[in-house]
């Protein structure tokens, strides 16, 4: 009898495992089945929004609120898209209708959500339409605690030059190693003129390294048409990442005694600042800047010889000729990098 019982309750709950991996399978193809047609659906949205949007532009006209437009997620992903391949014109106009009567409304209420991902949303829709009168909330959101709000809502900070919110997209960056540093580098490097006068007065009111080293990171990427006292200063810093980067936005941003300094740092201790240095020649046409390159090519830094054989072939002629003078003979090394520059390098 005690068996008969203990055959019957193994048979239940075995029967109710089937039952419940049944319904598991069936629910996972219920959601599976969900989101195909959900996905089919999100995709026809966006190709009607993309279409009214391509018309309005085809023949521009006043904007005339539509429900194709009442998916505000939807909506703003085609934003974005468009956003990103079109400036100034029609686009502008068409893009601040848009998103006055659709986006603008609910990016200002979810500023403040609890859920990150409305947080999200509303930095998002400030980004592609960035006003002054949301500049409190945008200051807000680029202090949150999450990186997906924060990061997003500097671009909004950066495209109004909010002096605050590019102090703060500097300081992130500062702070910030590898993808984190270069997303906000490429926000800050897509600032304007304004935007960097900014950050030069920020860097040179401040002591600290991190912020001096990200201020240098982007003016070695842009050439600017403000003062940058901080390149006299950080030139001699003790810090040897601090001086590369200095000669790096030298040669992007120079000055009248420029070819002087360069030459002065062939002969820093870091193998890097003097290989920077050496590139940064090539703007220097002059029959000794060529013979102090050609000397290079022997310098028992394997970087350095690399930048002054890739100054030499941006030189033209004259470097190429360098270049080609070369003898495996009398010195291999300098020709293995001469014939590496000439065949691999731009």
């Amino acid at each position: 009898m005690i068996e008969l019982k203990t055959l019957l309750v193994l048979l239940f709950f075995l029967t109710l495992e089937i039952a419940i991996l049944f319904f598991l399978v069936i629910s996972l193809v219920n959601q599976k089945i969900y989101y195909y047609i959900q996905t089919i659906r999100y995709h026809r949205m966006r190709v009607r929004m993309t279409t009214k949007i391509i018309d309005y532009l085809e023949r521009p006209r006043s904007f005339i609120p539509d429900k194709i437009f009442n998916q505000p997620f939807e909506l703003l992903s085609v934003m974005e898209t468009f956003n990103h391949r079109l400036k100034g014109g029609e686009w502008e106009e068409l893009k601040k209708a848009i998103a006055a009567h659709y986006l603008l409304p609910k990016a200002r209420k979810r500023a403040k959500s609890w859920f990150w991902r409305k947080r999200n949303f509303a930095a998002r829709v400030f980004s592609v339409m960035p006003l002054v009168q949301d500049q409190a909330l945008i200051l807000a959101l680029i202090r949150d605690s999450v990186f997906l709000v924060r990061s997003i809502a500097s671009i909004a900070a950066v495209e109004l030059n909010l002096k605050e919110g590019v102090e703060q997209t500097l300081l992130y960056m500062a702070q910030e190693f590898r993808y984190a540093r270069c997303f906000y580098r490429d926000i800050l490097l897509q600032g304007s003129v304004q935007t960097f006068s900014t950050i030069a007065d920020i860097a040179s009111k401040s002591r600290d390294p991190a912020i001096h080293l990200a201020s240098l990171e982007l003016f070695a990427g842009n050439t600017v048409t403000c003062p940058l006292p901080i390149l006299q200063q950080d030139l001699e810093s003790p810090d040897a990442e601090i001086r590369r980067n200095a000669v790096k936005a030298l040669i992007q941003n120079p000055l009248k005694e420029s070819e002087k300094i360069l030459l002065a740092h062939l002969k820093d201790p870091d193998e890097e600042v003097r290989a920077e240095a050496a590139l940064g020649l090539s703007h220097f046409m002059h029959p000794q800047t060529f013979s102090i390159l050609n000397n290079l090519l022997k310098d028992p830094s394997w970087k350095v010889k690399l930048k002054a054989a890739t100054a030499l072939k941006r030189m033209g002629n004259k470097g190429m000729a360098i270049l080609k003078k070369q003898d495996r003979v009398e010195n291999k090394l300098a020709y293995e990098v001469a014939r590496y520059a000439m065949d691999f390098l731009d």
